[in-house]
């Protein structure tokens, strides 16, 4: 009883979705675990093993979420629980892909793939592949990847899961585009477009009309990139998505500044820049701090663009 009841309370703590009480659920689960493991109830320890793995990962505190879900792992193979097993590896490769160990990642994304096919688990299946295909793109092993989001697309559309099909489409499109082949990127993310629409989701939207604006503009048709940017920016505006906004901002300023208009892209990077910093994301304040310096490079500015390039260089190193 009493690991059942710190798991309940765990369950409530989690759903409240703020960090403080993501971290007292995770030491609820762990409670629970110790409880079941003191009553060798094997089963119940592993699933709150895994769930306190689970949600010290939600909260980036990596080596938590490495060892909780080892622990839950050694049980899940003792009890041949295969379907248990593979989401644990799933998760544990997202936590060495968070690391930078994206080999390691590949490895346990893989083993997670065996077991998921072996019980015939086809959304586990293209949940798994989602993320080996992410962890690709990060070694820039795009040919790889786009294999995995096709096969996550095939997947999808055997279960009848439309959004899943439309993030996979809009994820195809992406990694055409960053293979340079510009004219399928556009093709896979207009029908990406047509599933947002019947399903009436403006977040989908809004993450697809981004990269339509970048294939655009890589294509050399800025006004079609401005009208994506400018659709997409107001759809993340009001679902109150300020990181999202902050990167279609700096998008759209990429394209004032290849049509000369220097100046106002250099406004637009410098308030994407303060929400960027605001919400800790480094890698989006690089690539803007690269891009501004390039506005003040095409403005004459060189000390500014000095100044932007040299930061840029230090976030990403």
């Amino acid at each position: 009883f009493a690991g059942q009841q710190a798991f309940y309370q765990g369950e409530e703590l989690f759903a409240d979705n703020k960090p403080e009480s993501r971290r007292q659920a995770a030491s609820k689960y762990v409670k629970a675990a110790e409880h079941w493991r003191a009553a060798d109830y094997k089963a119940a320890e592993a699933l709150a093993l895994y769930n306190a793995g689970d949600t010290f990962n939600r909260l980036r505190d990596f080596p938590k979420s490495m060892d909780l879900p080892n622990q839950a792992l050694a049980i899940q193979r003792e009890l041949n629980d295969r379907g248990a097993a593979a989401a644990t590896l799933n998760n544990l490769g997202t936590v060495y892909s968070a690391m930078n160990d994206k080999p390691k990642a590949v490895e346990l994304f893989n083993q997670s793939l065996t077991l998921r096919r072996e019980i015939n688990d086809a959304a586990g299946e293209a949940a798994t592949l989602n993320n080996l295909a992410t962890t690709y793109s990060d070694l820039g092993e795009r040919r790889k990847a786009l294999e995995a989001h096709q096969q996550v697309l095939a997947l999808r559309r055997s279960t009848n899961n439309r959004r899943g099909e439309a993030l996979t489409l809009n994820n195809i499109g992406s990694t055409y585009l960053s293979l340079g082949e510009k004219r399928k990127a556009v093709n896979q993310l207009q029908q990406a477009m047509k599933l947002w629409h019947a399903l009436n989701d403006r977040s989908g939207e809004a993450l697809t009309l981004n990269n339509l604006g970048a294939a655009y503009s890589d294509l050399g048709d800025q006004q079609k990139a401005l009208n994506a940017f400018n659709q997409s920016a107001r759809l993340r505006r009001a679902a109150n998505d300020t990181r999202g906004e902050a990167i279609t901002a700096v998008n759209l300023a990429r394209s004032y500044d290849i049509l000369g208009v220097s100046q106002e892209a250099i406004s637009i990077y410098n308030q994407s820049l303060a929400t960027l910093r605001a919400v800790k994301d480094r890698r989006w304040e690089g690539i803007t701090l690269n891009y501004l310096g390039l506005a003040h490079w095409a403005s004459g500015e060189y000390q500014q663009a000095l100044d932007a390039f040299e930061q840029a260089l230090t976030i990403r190193r």
